[in-house]
Parts: C-alpha cells; sequence; structure tokens
C-alpha cells in the first residue's frame, strides 16, 4: 500500500517512493510488481507502467470501497529514474 498524507499531495511524494519501490525490486531481481490501487491513485501507478487487471469492491469497517488490482511486469524501473547520486 502507498498511501501520501494530504498535506504533501501533488508534490513528486508517491512518484519518488515508487521509484524507490522499483529499484529495490529491480535490485532484487524482481520482475513483478503488484498494488490494489485506490482510484485517486491509480493514475499514478499507470504512468508507472503499471497496468489494472481488474476493479473490484472491497468492505472494510462497513464502507464498500472501489480499487483496482494492478501488476507491472519485466524491466521495473521506471525510465525517469535517475540515482540520487548522479549529476542532473
Amino acid at each position: 500500500m502507498l498511501y501520501v498524507h494530504p498535506d504533501f499531495q501533488r508534490r513528486g511524494v508517491a512518484s519518488a517512493l515508487l521509484r524507490v519501490v522499483e529499484s529495490a525490486a529491480s535490485e532484487r531481481g524482481l520482475t513483478l510488481l503488484y498494488t490494489e490501487s485506490s482510484i485517486c491513485a491509480c493514475a499514478t501507478f499507470e504512468r508507472f507502467g503499471f497496468r489494472v487487471l481488474k476493479g473490484q469492491t472491497v468492505a472494510i469497517g462497513g464502507q464498500i470501497l472501489v480499487n483496482y488490482r494492478m501488476e507491472k511486469t519485466g524491466k521495473l524501473i521506471d525510465s525517469l529514474f535517475v540515482p540520487p547520486d548522479s549529476a542532473r
């Protein structure tokens, strides 16, 4: 799960976190990442190459929520990733 506090949304925090996750996964030789994304986060995951497998509804604490099963396979490192120690 990936959550960004509302005070820090729309500042690239989720993208930075996803880059770290992809980097760590790639270093470990993983070729699949999976998430169950909220409606709001779906577009961020899609920008990083995740694809929707299916929409679903889940009940949590008496509330019905819609989310999306998503995955990214193959090359995990996003083309926008620049290691922190490299010069821009």
